[in-house]
This record gives structure tokens, C-alpha cells and sequence, in this order.
């Protein structure tokens, strides 16, 4: 019985072991900090950015979230890269003290980092873009129905490329996941005015123009089947606190 345990546990590691293709992976830091506290903290994050996440792998963006519960955090965003890269990232003490010195001593409790990976197949970039919203949508799967809800994903995908062909958006699943937290997909929309949030894309008619009248509604059903719940949160970028500009190049996530 101790070796089924261990087993099960082992599964999903098993699982991202066997992919023999390299993952683009984003790190992705949430930092909380004193309002009292945030004009320093900007200016030392630009500052240090600039300094030692400017270009390559461990190039930064810098993205402050504008909605919900966890409004006012700043979310430091590195990457796409692949894993090894994390092993050549600046990690000398004077990148460290600079950061802990002049950032980290005023950040508050409840922060976290992530890492999640670029799916390129299930992600839509149809041409250069810089970046200025993300409209981030984090799903929680059911346990065991990851399969289905790519399978679900894959066919939202192919309406938005042969029916919605302009809307910009990324899918990325966590590389770390665990019981305790529901971020196992987060589904990105770059978008550039408030005003896209208001827009009618006709999603379900265009559903069910590539799969067949109802189609929308039973794909709906089962979506609420596969998944426990979702979340979402509207970023901002901060170029003037990032290393990275917010220019993205759509052959560099295909």
C-alpha cells in the first residue's frame, strides 16, 4: 500500500519527466508591498531590473494587478525560457543584496512565485504586439480531467483561428501543481483598451458554425464537468519598472 502512495504521488512528475521536448517556462513572482512603501520599492525595482533582468532569459517584465483580491500587487514576470536557464540567472551577491537591500525588506507576507508552462499549440499570437493589459483567467481542473479540458481547449482554439482570427491570447499550465492551489491553466488576453472587454466576438454562434448546431452549449456543459472553478484578474504593464520592453514578437510563441 506505502508503494501505491508513493506512486500516485510520483505520477505527475513522472508525467512532465517523459516529455522529451524542452518547456518554455515564465517565472512568476507575486510581491506585495506597503502602499506607504511603494514609490521606494519602484524605484528600486526599476533600478534593479534594468541592471540584471535587461535582455536574454532573464529578461523581466513588470505587470501591477488592477482587479480583484490581490489589487495593488506587483507581479515580476520572467521569461519564456526553458528550465536550464534558471540555472544561469543572475545569482551573485551583488544582484542579491541589491534585491533584498532595496526591494525584498519591504515586502509584506502573502507573496509567492510560480511556474508555469507556454503551450504554443493551444496559444494564439497572430502578429507582433506590445504589450499593454492582460486579462488573466485562472482555471481550476478537476482531478484526472486534464486531458479532457485540453481536449475542450484545442477545439475553443480552432474557433478562435478559423472564425476570431485578430484576438491575441496565451494558455499556460502550472509546473508545479499542488491540491491547495487552483491555478492549474491560466488563460492570458493581451489587450490594449478597456473598451475589448465589452466586445461581443459572437463566441458561441461561432462555436457552433465549426462543430454543429448546440455544439457551444454541450461543450459549456462539459467544460463545468472537467473544472472546478475559475478566477480572474486584470493586469497593467509597468515598462518603467520592467528590464524588458513590452514589444513581443509573434514567431518568438510560436
Amino acid at each position: 500500500m506505502k508503494n501505491l502512495f508513493f506512486l500516485l504521488f510520483l505520477c505527475p512528475m513522472l508525467g512532465m519527466a517523459q516529455n522529451a521536448e524542452p518547456s518554455l517556462i515564465f517565472e512568476i513572482a507575486t510581491i506585495r508591498v506597503s502602499p506607504m512603501n511603494a514609490s521606494s520599492v519602484e524605484r528600486a525595482m526599476a533600478a534593479h531590473n534594468k541592471a540584471y533582468h535587461g535582455s536574454g532569459d532573464s529578461g523581466v517584465r513588470v505587470y501591477v494587478v488592477a482587479s480583484g483580491t490581490s489589487s495593488g500587487d506587483y507581479k515580476w514576470v520572467m521569461g519564456p525560457a526553458p528550465w536550464s536557464a534558471l540555472d544561469a540567472r543572475p545569482s551573485d551577491d551583488a544582484h542579491n543584496m541589491d534585491w533584498q537591500d532595496n526591494v525584498g525588506k519591504h515586502t509584506l507576507p502573502g507573496g509567492n512565485t510560480e511556474y508555469i508552462m507556454f503551450d504554443p499549440k493551444l496559444s494564439r499570437f497572430p502578429q507582433d504586439f506590445t504589450i499593454s493589459k492582460l486579462f488573466v483567467r485562472y482555471i481550476d481542473v478537476a482531478r484526472g480531467e486534464m486531458s479532457k479540458a485540453k481536449e475542450i481547449l484545442a477545439k475553443i482554439h480552432r474557433v478562435f483561428t478559423e472564425k476570431i482570427p485578430g484576438e491575441t491570447y496565451g494558455v499556460y499550465f502550472n509546473e508545479l501543481p499542488s491540491s491547495d492551489n487552483p491555478r492549474d491553466i491560466s488563460i492570458v488576453s493581451f489587450f490594449d483598451k478597456y473598451a475589448w472587454m465589452a466586445d461581443d466576438n459572437q463566441f458561441n454562434a461561432k462555436y457552433d458554425e465549426v462543430f454543429g448546431k448546440g455544439s457551444a452549449e454541450l461543450m459549456w456543459k462539459e467544460w463545468r464537468t472537467v473544472t472546478v472553478g475559475s478566477n480572474s484578474e486584470i493586469w497593467e504593464f509597468r515598462e518603467d519598472l520592467s528590464g524588458l520592453s513590452g514589444q513581443v514578437k509573434a514567431m518568438e510563441r510560436q
